[in-house]
């Protein structure tokens, strides 16, 4: 009767060990799509940085080009209004 009883718990342990693998293998499936997601979205946003970044050294060079130009036609303006003087 030991052994009945034994086998029967062993039988249990094991119907429940599979429903467990079951629901893991189909939770990992579900963290490895959520992975993929997660990588092609943060790879997507490295791009996007890497953009904006050269895009900001472009602004930054016209800003500095137009300074430099607004600082000459400052002096100029001052210059020809020295002379009407």
């Amino acid at each position: 009767m030991i052994f009945y009883t034994e086998n029967w718990k062993l039988k249990t342990d094991i119907a429940e060990l599979r429903t467990k693998n079951i629901r893991l293998n189909q939770r990992n499936k579900e963290l490895d799509k959520l992975n993929k997601e997660l990588t092609l979205k943060s790879e997507k946003l490295s791009r996007d940085v890497s953009e904006l970044q050269n895009d900001n050294g472009i602004l930054t060079q016209i800003n500095t080009d137009f300074g430099d130009e607004n600082d000459e036609l400052t002096w100029k303006v001052k210059e020809l209004n020295t002379k009407l003087e």
